[in-house]
């Protein structure tokens, strides 16, 4: 059983690349199951079912619309669309008609299969003892019951912002104010955070060039230059190195080891890890902390994406202007453990961090190199505690 839908696309007024664009995104779904039981690979839970009869939904997503965009049927014998959801009614073939005050996009993609009865594994949670169930609760936890705004999500207090380093007052509603963000020093609309005494990080691309500004947890300020950046290889992430040593009072941060998947086989999992960001400029306009989850790995380079279904209650509504630079945490244990300096802006597509576990060596030589000697090296997060798999 099969469904397609007609391709075209008419522009009226704008640009090619201002054109409302319409993307199809899978949804699986089991319209009937039967022998639901739970197991266990590694350090995730999966329900498992026996005997289910699959169906592959799809849903629109609308971008660039003029205003309002709307979605109508050409062929509602065929198939009907309800809140961007596309059902089949039968076999057969349906224009799907997406419209704004300026386009009209005609969708052609297979949209319905039904699929025979087959065993299926669907993601329930993580094991209780793992590392990825711990992490996902040190998230989870600080946002029960809140919504994403200025309110929650703001670094620094709303009334401190567009000042001078110097005003910025910390946020005490700022959903993770419970943890120490002072080793996160900034720039005008640029990150570096620190990860020895000596050093920082942040992208080759986008990093501080000037004075960098380390806002203690008491709202006092510790400013420091950086005096030789180097970038891991070819990669874009870039290690600094300051005119002088970071007072204790700075947050050194640890990072994790590179054995990590040892610890968290399960990360592609719905992992939810948590970054600065920044919009306007000025100091801290919109800096904020959000929220999203690992995609991928592939070969040191990470990818994120939105919030799935477990952390849904808490999606940011902010859209900065840019996140380049910006670092990329894992909360363990009450600590901030930076995993990547951010590359690029958020949106709708992946967002492509360097994974700092897979060039521990490479940074540590770097460091070195820096300092004249190994003084200073990446400190690693214990993991002992937690369950090896």
């Amino acid at each position: 059983m099969k469904l397609i839908f007609g391709n075209g696309l008419k522009l009226r007024g704008r640009n090619a690349d201002e054109a409302m664009q319409v993307t199809v995104l899978p949804i699986t779904s089991p319209t009937s199951q039967a022998g639901l039981t739970q197991t266990t690979v590694d350090d995730i839970v999966y329900d498992h079912i026996a005997d289910v009869t699959q169906q592959q939904l799809f849903e629109l997503v609308t971008l660039n619309a003029a205003g309002t965009a709307t979605v109508s049927s050409e062929d509602a014998a065929v198939a009907t669309v309800t809140d961007g959801k596309i059902t089949l009614v039968s076999d057969g073939m349906a224009r799907i008609t997406v419209s704004d005050d300026r386009d009209d996009v005609i969708v052609e993609h297979p949209v319905f299969q039904s699929v025979a009865s087959s065993a299926y594994n669907e993601f329930n949670s993580y094991e209780a003892s793992s590392l990825c169930r711990h992490i996902f609760d040190e998230v989870a936890t600080r946002i029960n019951g809140l919504t994403s705004s200025d309110t929650t999500d703001n670094i620094f207090t709303p009334a401190s912002q567009n000042q001078t380093a110097n005003d910025l007052v910390r946020n005490p509603s700022l959903w993770c104010a419970d943890l120490d963000l002072s080793g996160i020093g900034m720039e005008i609309g640029k990150a570096a955070t620190a990860i020895s005494p000596r050093h920082v990080f942040s992208a080759t691309h986008y990093r501080p060039s000037g004075s960098i500004e380390f806002v203690l947890n008491d709202n006092s300020v510790i400013t420091r230059n950086v005096t030789n950046w180097q970038s891991v290889g070819t990669t874009d992430l870039a290690i600094g190195y300051l005119d002088a040593d970071l007072p204790a009072e700075v947050k050194k941060y640890k990072v994790l080891p590179a054995n990590y998947l040892t610890y968290l086989p399960g990360m592609f999992e719905h992992l939810p890890i948590v970054n600065t960001s920044h919009s306007g400029s000025g100091w801290g306009v919109n800096r904020f902390m959000r929220v999203q989850e690992v995609d991928s790995i592939t070969s040191g380079t990470m990818s994120t994406k939105a919030v799935g279904n477990m952390l849904e209650e808490f999606i940011p509504w902010h859209v900065p202007f840019g996140l380049s630079g910006e670092p990329v945490f894992l909360i363990i244990s009450g600590e901030l453990i930076p995993i990547a300096e951010n590359w690029g802006r958020w949106g709708y597509t992946s967002n492509a961090c360097k994974f700092i576990s897979d060039y521990i060596t490479e940074i540590n030589t770097i460091m070195s190199n820096q300092h004249g000697d190994a003084t200073h090296q990446l400190q690693e997060v214990d993991l002992s505690g937690f369950t090896a798999f």
